[in-house]
C-alpha cells in the first residue's frame, strides 16, 4: 500500500518528499522535482516508499528480526504471564512481518519513529490494540 507523500509548503511553494523526514521526490537521472500526478511521480514515490519498507543490510548485520529473536530469549520476557505473552506474540509476529528485515541501525535515522506509527495508525479502527501495538514495539527499542 502506497501512502500519501509528504508535503511541505513554504513561500507559495510545494515540496514533496516520498514520506516525513525522507528524500524529496525527484526524477534519479536528472535530479529534478518530479511534478505530482504523474506516473513518473506516482512510480518513484512508490520506489522510495519501498526501499524505506526494506532497509536490508548485510547478513551479518543485526536486524528487527534478530531483536525481536533475543527479546523472547531474555529471562524477564520468560517470566510474563502467559496471558502477557501471548497479547506480545501476537504483535512480536506482525513486527517481525512488517520490519523484521530492517537494520538495527536504522532505528536511530530520521523518519524510522513515522514508519512505526504509520503501522500503529493501521490499526486505528481499534484504539486500545494499537496502543498496545505501539507498546510492544517500545519494549523492544531498549534491546536494541
Amino acid at each position: 500500500m502506497q501512502n500519501k507523500p509528504y508535503v511541505i509548503r513554504a513561500n507559495g511553494v510545494e515540496y514533496f518528499y516520498a514520506y516525513r523526514g525522507g528524500p524529496r521526490v525527484k526524477d534519479p537521472d536528472t535530479g529534478e522535482p518530479l511534478k505530482p500526478g504523474t506516473s513518473a511521480f506516482d512510480a518513484r514515490v512508490r520506489e522510495l516508499q519501498a526501499d524505506r519498507n526494506t532497509i536490508i543490510g548485510p547478513p551479518d548485520e543485526p536486524t528487527i528480526k534478530a531483536l525481536i529473536s533475543e527479546f523472547r530469549a531474555d529471562p524477564r520476557y520468560k517470566g510474563l504471564a502467559a496471558s502477557t505473552r501471548a497479547m506480545y506474540e501476537r504483535f512480536l509476529a506482525s513486527i517481525d512481518d512488517e520490519f523484521g528485515a530492517m537494520r538495527l541501525r536504522t532505528l536511530s535515522e530520521q523518519g524510522t519513529r513515522a514508519t512505526f506509527l504509520d503501522w500503529r495508525n493501521g490499526m486505528a479502527e481499534t484504539p486500545r490494540m494499537a496502543d498496545y501495538a505501539w507498546s510492544v514495539s517500545a519494549v523492544l527499542r531498549p534491546h536494541a
